[in-house]
């Protein structure tokens, strides 16, 4: 079953074309933020007005954007600026640490 997926997918279909559509790319870079925000903004029963739909929706596609330009992104720079460093061997592993000349 897993092949025939495979195979049919190789093909430039309509399913590859809608899952790389701008819209769907965006909802796949923001899903980590969505998922951070969406319990506040998508909740089924509450007295706010600016929680009903659409505007819950515009709200938490507005704090998840802000969150993932304003904390994301930068966290991600970050850590491709910084040097890596070697892992601590575990504590009675009996191993020994490299020598670094």
């Amino acid at each position: 079953l897993g092949a025939i997926l495979l195979l049919a997918l190789r093909r430039r279909g309509l399913w590859i074309r809608v899952l790389e559509s701008r819209p769907l790319v965006m909802i796949g870079v923001l899903s980590y933020s969505l998922y951070l925000w969406h319990r506040l903004f998508l909740r089924p029963q509450t007295e706010a007005d600016w929680l009903w739909f659409p505007w819950n929706l515009a709200c938490l596609f507005a704090a998840a954007i802000a969150c993932h330009l304003l904390v994301e992104k930068p966290f991600l720079k970050l850590k491709t600026a910084l040097p890596k460093c070697q892992p601590a061997l575990p504590y009675g592993s009996g191993l020994s640490a490299p020598r670094q000349s």
